[in-house]
């Protein structure tokens, strides 16, 4: 069953600590974007609030760095151990080298991949890696419309995958929403990231959160 992992940055960010603890008893962690305003057009959550939720909370939390320089925000992050940390194959960056120095922070390396750049450009690093996060939105603002056509970079991945024999989970993150949750899951994804479907939900988040794992059971 895929998991989701509420985003945070579609959140009220003044009410943030409040639904992170709301949503705790639901949810296996939360998405937290940490953007750089160079990278992708917006500023995120910073580095600051990143690190105060991730000593509040007793969920994992996965932080994904839309940044240039992802080493430098590495630097600043104090993640609990096992908390995912993706950063961008676009980043100008060692690929590498990034992924041995997550490991080394003993946290979980992951890799992001923009809607227009090709999936086998994460192909060499998928034995290095736990996570590969296909983005289904360009970065940068919650609440954009689903690109349909970056599920077509699934079955590669679950092949590559199958092929090579490795474990690597296959996220997905950006626009997703009730009524297209059953089509991404069915595809093979095993892990969302969302946010207004959560956050903006007239129900609330607690009862939206619930409605939406309803459907990936």
């Amino acid at each position: 069953m895929a998991q989701i992992y509420p985003s945070l940055l579609a959140a009220k960010q003044e009410h943030l600590e409040t639904l992170v603890k709301q949503l705790e008893p639901y949810c296996p962690g939360f998405h937290i974007d940490i953007i750089d305003n160079v990278f992708a057009p917006n500023t995120g959550i910073s580095i600051e609030k990143t690190n105060a939720i991730a000593q509040k909370t007793y969920r994992q939390l996965w932080v994904h760095l839309m940044v240039e320089d992802p080493e430098s925000y590495l630097e600043k992050l104090h993640l609990k151990p096992d908390s995912i940390l993706t950063f961008h194959i676009e980043s100008k960056k060692d690929t590498k080298k990034m992924i041995n120095k997550i490991i080394e922070k003993k946290l979980i390396p992951g890799i992001a991949i923009n809607p227009k750049t090709g999936i086998d450009e994460v192909f060499p690093f998928l034995a290095l890696i736990d996570q590969v996060l296909i983005m289904s939105v360009n970065p940068g603002f919650s609440g954009q419309p689903f690109l349909e056509d970056t599920l077509a970079k699934v079955g590669p991945l679950l092949g590559y995958r199958d092929t090579k024999n490795l474990n690597f989970k296959i996220a997905m993150d950006g626009g997703l929403n009730e009524k297209n949750l059953k089509m991404v899951t069915q595809k093979g994804i095993d892990v969302l990231g969302m946010g207004s479907a959560i956050f903006d939900a007239k129900v609330g988040p607690v009862k939206a959160y619930q409605l939406l794992s309803e459907i990936v059971e």
